[in-house]
C-alpha cells in the first residue's frame, strides 16, 4: 500500500526582469510527476544537477507550493489542508537536507536543535522527559550524551548530518525525505551515514524517499528507482532489475559513468552530445531527444507516456523495445 502518492506534479517558477517585473518565460523545474512511496520502502529519485529532484521533494512535503497536481498522504489530500492542519500533519513525514552546515541553527545548542521539534509536536511532556528523549535520540543516530551542550560550529559535517537525522526523527514521522544527505560528506563518512539510513529505516519502519546523484548510494539503500531528466520521470523500476536492465537511453548513459571495481573488465560509456536543454525552453516531443543516441522524427513530435514495458518497470521511450531485445544496447550509437 502506497503512503506517499504524487500525481500529475507540476511547479513552475516565473521568470521577470527589471523594476516593473516583466515576464520573460516560466521555468518548468516539475512538469507532470507521477510516483508513489509504498509503506516502508526505499524509493530513490536520481537524475543530473537540475532534473527537479529537490524541487518534487520540497513539493511533496509542501515546502514549497506545486502549481498543479495533487499529493495524497496516507490517502489525505495535503494540498487541501490549511496552515494548521498543515502543521500537525508534519510530525509524519520530515526532511533531512543536503546541506548539514547550513541546515543548523548556529545559534542554539545541539540539545535545542534536536528538541525544538519536541517542543512543536509534544508540548505535553516536561522539562526532564524532553531532555530524555534528545539523548535517547542522539544514541540512536551514534552520538554521545555529552553533545548536547555542543554547538553546531564545534561539530565534524558527518556529526551534523546526524544531527540533522535526529531532529527530524523526533517527532516520530513515518516518511524520512533524504535530500543528497552525503552529498556533502567525506568521503569517508558517506559509508557510515548510509549505513545509518539503512539500519534506521528496518529498525524504525519508516519509508524513505532518497534524492540522490550518486548511484552507488542508490544501489545500496534503495528498493526502487525512478529517473528524472528535465522536470519528468523517464523511468522507474525495482533497483536491482534498472541496474541490470535499463530500459530508457538516458538510464543506460546514466549509468554507464558509474565507476566499477572491475579493472579486469572492459564497460563502454555513453558520452552524451551537448547539454541538457533549459527548462526555461524545453524541447518539443520527448526532452531527451536532442542528446539521444536513440532518437528517430518522431521523437522531437511527440512526448512518449511514462508505460509498463515489463511488470513493475515503466519507462517513458517509444523504442525501450530496442533495449531489452537480445543484444540490444547503445555501444556505438552517436556521442
Amino acid at each position: 500500500m502506497s503512503l506517499l502518492e504524487i500525481a500529475g506534479l507540476r511547479k513552475h517558477f516565473p521568470v521577470r526582469r527589471g523594476l516593473l517585473g516583466r515576464m520573460l518565460g516560466t521555468v518548468r523545474a516539475v512538469d507532470g510527476v507521477d510516483f508513489q512511496v509504498r509503506r516502508g520502502e526505499c524509493l530513490a529519485l536520481v537524475g543530473e544537477s537540475g532534473s527537479g529532484k529537490t524541487t518534487v521533494a520540497r513539493c511533496a512535503l509542501r515546502l514549497v507550493e506545486p502549481t498543479a497536481g495533487s499529493v495524497r498522504f496516507d490517502g489525505e489530500d495535503l494540498l487541501a489542508l490549511g496552515p494548521r492542519e498543515l502543521r500537525r500533519r508534519r510530525r509524519r513525514f520530515q526532511m533531512v537536507f543536503q546541506d548539514p552546515y547550513g541546515s543548523l541553527n548556529p545559534r542554539q545548542r545541539i540539545g535545542s536543535v534536536v528538541g525544538e521539534p519536541l517542543e512543536v509536536h509534544e508540548s505535553g511532556l516536561g522539562k526532564a522527559e524532553r531532555a530524555e528523549r534528545v539523548r535517547e535520540l542522539l544514541g540512536t543516530v551514534g552520538l554521545p550524551l555529552e553533545m548536547t551542550t555542543r554547538w553546531p560550529h564545534e561539530l565534524s559535517g558527518g556529526q551534523r548530518q546526524r544531527v540533522g537525522i535526529a531532529r527530524a526523527l523526533a517527532a516520530g514521522p513515518d516518511l524520512l525525505v533524504a535530500d543528497e544527505p552525503v552529498t556533502a560528506l567525506d568521503v569517508s563518512i558517506r559509508g557510515q551515514i548510509l549505513t545509518l539510513l539503512e539500519d534506521l529505516r528496518q529498525r524504525l519502519g519508516l519509508s524513505l524517499l532518497l534524492i540522490a546523484h550518486d548511484m552507488a548510494a542508490v544501489e545500496r539503500l534503495a528498493d526502487r528507482v525512478a529517473v528524472m531528466y528535465l522536470g519528468r520521470i523517464v523511468e522507474v523500476a525495482p533497483s536491482a532489475e534498472l541496474f541490470s536492465r535499463p530500459l530508457h537511453p538516458y538510464t543506460v548513459s546514466l549509468l554507464s559513468a558509474v565507476p566499477r571495481p572491475e579493472p579486469g573488465r572492459k564497460r563502454s560509456r555513453i558520452v552524451l552530445g551537448g547539454e541538457p536543454p533549459s527548462p526555461l525552453s524545453p524541447p518539443p516531443g520527448c526532452p531527451f531527444h536532442p542528446r539521444c543516441p536513440i532518437a528517430r522524427p518522431r521523437c522531437s513530435q511527440d512526448t512518449p507516456p511514462l508505460a509498463e514495458v515489463e511488470p513493475g518497470h515503466l519507462s517513458a521511450c517509444f523504442y525501450s523495445g530496442e533495449l531489452t531485445a537480445p543484444g540490444g544496447n547503445l555501444s556505438g550509437a552517436r556521442a
